[in-house]
């Protein structure tokens, strides 16, 4: 097949469309517009005349004992449990200089601009920065009967040992071996052959590094032997065995990285662009579709992904009613380990077993792939290649195909071919070192590349779709983690260009100043959100934080700061957020019966009110299909 000649519509398939967001969450507006813009629409302000709903964007929504706060990106996180949920040395929150929420609700509100239209009479989703949070947060925000408060407690520098950062002899590198095989490479390279039959060991990260003690003794083993090299040396190493692991590196070394450009990333100006692309090939009709009450209703989607942020993909078209089959190797998806979070990234969805090392397999999966609508996968072109399902053969067997495919470093550059797990992208846009500010890089809790490249694949399969309603033709959509590590930068890189100082952080990062930051009280913590050009003034809150709070209720110091004038709200412990009202006043919580795990709660579809509440499959649960056969 032939790529029809590209012309500015086939690769921005919302040319001549017009998208409206409230008012209210400015950097999360910021943000929908630019992905959106990216594709060709244009974003207005709701009231700027012009007919058509507009995305209701709030920070807590409507609803709730905080609907009234502080919209603040540091208000949302305390609030949504992001600070209290971020490791640090002391016990205790720390403010996170990064917008997880903002990020993540100007996607989301992106995503369900896009599904209005897709579904007859279905209004916009309102989106509120909470649930930005929470998208973000969505498999560590899935609770169940077993709990594990000392999840918040890990290492600032990674929660496992050889999932860490560490100081070679001239700076930082990242090693990202958060499975066994990935562990044991690492344990083989630095020299730890003694722990390579240790029955411990050999579960896993999650269960050998349980140990506080013995996961620190390692950590310093493996870290004695790094920084007597230089970065690029065990660089070299790591890669040359496959183990996801990159440098760690400054907000202005991140934008100097030739991969930016090769991946086209950035423009000739050096200013973000294209985090997610369409290219339109050919002009095939999409097959018939029976419809239904959802904006996919009757479209179904391939899901030949794993761990997460294909999975995230898939979760979020099924989220809008889309038949999504996860395909999986016959020892099932690696992150089936995962155990809650993997319920909460592929709920609702079917399971299908194929080898694809085995010609009927491949077959198998053409076939399938020829019956559906979408297909999402997280393999570099030339293994699907390999596998005897590369993307001309699968545009083949169906030129009406939409192919969103999710990657590491994008498809083109000098990194293409890195394999890179959440904390090594974050750690080359520069997040961790800005977090850590003139100390040690500091890993993120959070691991929001995955959830927002899965949000912006999601973005270009409905630009897709909605392109193809009107002009037919398949689709490659394209996305990286890559892509959604810079626009968590998109804010910081607008105040370096206009000349404004950038925030970073510092070790247990409390805050830019004490009317916005982290306070201790008797019962816990909460933040203040006054901005800056208020502080000067307000000598009577800065003595009461000072010398007072601490020996108050947090309720009752909340109470007394806004007497004084400055807005608080409460840092809210992550293992209390399913039970906190507000939440469940505005439906954020999905509970659903997993087989093995029994009840397990986590963050709701935010694009269109859950309807599905069916469980994770088993692997292979659905093999015998005859709808697949």
């Amino acid at each position: 097949m032939t790529i029809d000649r590209i012309t500015p519509l086939e690769t921005q398939p919302l040319t001549g469309s017009t998208y409206r967001f409230g008012h209210e969450c400015g950097e999360a507006v910021t943000i929908a517009s630019f992905v959106l813009g990216s594709l060709g629409g244009t974003c207005e302000a709701a009231g700027a005349g012009g007919g058509g709903e507009a995305i209701a964007l709030s920070g807590y929504g409507p609803r709730g004992r905080f609907a009234a706060a502080p919209a603040h990106e540091s208000a949302v996180a305390a609030i949504a449990g992001a600070l209290m949920a971020q490791w640090t040395y002391r016990r205790g929150p720390a403010y996170l200089v990064t917008p997880y929420a903002a990020t993540g609700q100007g996607l989301l509100a992106a995503a369900a601009t896009l599904a209005a239209p897709l579904g007859p009479g279905v209004a916009p989703a309102g989106v509120s920065g909470v649930q930005g949070m929470f998208a973000v947060q969505s498999g560590a925000y899935a609770f169940g009967a077993r709990q594990d408060p000392e999840r918040w407690h890990k290492s600032p520098r990674g929660q496992w040992s050889t999932y860490s950062t560490f100081r070679a002899a001239d700076d930082w590198l990242f090693a990202g071996a958060s499975t066994v095989p990935f562990m044991l490479k690492v344990l083989e390279i630095t020299g730890l052959d003694d722990l390579l039959a240790d029955e411990k060991v050999l579960r896993g990260p999650q269960a050998a590094f349980a140990d506080a003690a013995f996961a620190e003794e390692v950590r310093a083993r493996i870290q004695a032997t790094i920084e007597r090299r230089d970065r690029e040396h065990w660089l070299r190493i790591f890669q040359s065995q496959g183990v996801p692991a990159g440098p760690v590196l400054t907000f202005d070394e991140a934008l100097a990285q030739p991969q930016l450009q090769a991946a086209g990333l950035v423009d000739g100006s050096g200013r973000l662009a294209n985090p997610v692309r369409v290219v339109r090939r050919g002009a095939a009709l999409p097959r018939p579709s029976a419809g239904g009450p959802l904006p996919l209703s009757g479209v179904r989607v391939v899901e030949l992904a794993g761990y997460i942020a294909g999975s995230y993909t898939g979760r979020l078209l099924a989220d809008l009613g889309a038949e999504v089959i996860k395909v999986e190797p016959p020892d099932g998806d690696p992150f089936r380990v995962q155990g809650y979070g993997f319920a909460a990234w592929n709920h609702g969805k079917r399971s299908l077993s194929l080898n694809l090392r085995e010609p009927a397999a491949s077959n198998r999966l053409i076939d399938l792939v020829r019956q559906s609508d979408v297909l999402v996968t997280n393999y570099r072109p030339d293994a699907l290649d390999r596998m005897g399902v590369g993307r001309e053969v699968l545009f083949e067997a169906n030129p009406a195909l939409v192919h969103c495919t999710l990657s590491a470093f994008g498809e083109t550059g000098p990194l293409a071919r890195l394999p890179g797990f959440d904390p090594v992208v974050q750690a080359f846009v520069g997040i961790m070192k800005r977090q850590g500010g003139d100390g040690d890089p500091v890993k993120p809790q959070i691991a929001a590349t995955d959830y927002l490249a899965g949000m912006l694949g999601a973005i270009g399969v409905l630009a897709a779709r909605t392109r193809q309603a009107e002009h037919g033709g398949g689709f490659e959509v394209t996305t990286s983690l890559l892509a959604a590590g810079l626009l968590l930068n998109y804010q910081a890189y607008a105040d370096r260009q206009h000349g404004r100082a950038v925030l970073t952080g510092g070790r247990d990062f409390p805050g830019p100043y004490p009317l916005n930051g982290l306070h201790q009280t008797a019962d816990g913590w909460l933040l203040t959100v006054a901005d800056i050009a208020a502080h000067s003034g307000q000598t009577g809150a800065a003595g009461f934080l000072e010398h007072e709070a601490r020996q108050s209720a947090t309720d009752a110091a909340i109470a007394t700061l806004q007497r004084l004038g400055v807005p608080a709200v409460p840092c809210l412990d992550p293992e209390a957020l399913p039970a906190e009202p507000h939440f469940r006043d505005n439906n954020l919580w999905l509970t659903v019966q997993q087989p093995g795990l029994g009840e397990i709660s986590f963050p709701a579809p935010v694009l269109h009110p859950a309807t599905n509440d069916l469980p994770a499959p088993l692997c292979g649960q659905h093999n015998g299909s005859a709808a697949w056969t």
